[in-house]
């Protein structure tokens, strides 16, 4: 379960720290966003957009960016707290694996920093989707009117809300299995298993 923690802890703190990069700068945002966008629309419609569709794919992409530069101070933060959460937890959890029971006490603050910073990205992370949520639904009804074989869309449009879903359901495992860590530390067993 250490060998977990700490490939975890690795994945959060080079994932937060591209995230970081590719927000830092206005023009980074407007480049990578833009990008995001093409790759959604064109992975949906097989790189075959009609000209009915153009200007809602235009101002998907538009007003994706605006969404994006507007809220970057937040998601910039929220990148490298979660780049020092991930590090910390990455160290802590090198220590516990020498089985010394200051590395066993630094390991169980730390999950518990990264538990309570994980809800609040969370609660974050879920709100900008929802945030996103009308500007993907206007894109997938203009898709579904103008482009055959995605009439399916036109359903999903209606259901904003599953917007939310992926960072609650990532969010989720990672909380889950932070207080799994935590509870296990705290057993006895493993208790006696550290040194002074």
């Amino acid at each position: 379960m250490l060998g977990v923690a700490f490939v975890l802890g690795s994945v959060i703190a080079v994932s937060s720290l591209q995230e970081a990069h590719a927000m830092w700068t206005p023009d980074r945002v407007r480049s990578s966003i833009a990008e995001f966008a093409d790759k959604q629309v064109t992975e949906l419609t097989r790189n075959n957009v009609p000209a009915g569709a153009q200007p809602a794919v235009e101002a998907f992409r538009r007003d994706l960016v605006a969404v994006e530069l507007k809220r970057r101070p937040v998601v910039v933060a929220l990148a490298l707290t979660n780049f020092v959460v991930g590090a910390l937890l990455t160290l802590s959890t090198a220590w516990a694996l020498r089985l010394r029971t200051r590395g066993r006490a630094w390991l169980l603050q730390t999950a518990g920093a990264a538990i309570g910073f994980s809800v609040v990205q969370i609660a974050i992370r879920a709100a900008l989707a929802l945030e996103q949520a009308p500007l993907r639904a206007h894109l997938a009804a203009a898709l579904a009117a103008n482009v055959p074989g995605l009439e399916a869309l036109r359903d999903l449009a209606t259901w904003r809300w599953i917007a939310a879903v992926p960072p609650l359901l990532v969010g989720g495992i990672k909380v889950a299995f932070l207080v799994y860590l935590v509870m296990t530390l705290r057993r006895p067993a493993v208790r006696a298993l550290y040194r002074a």
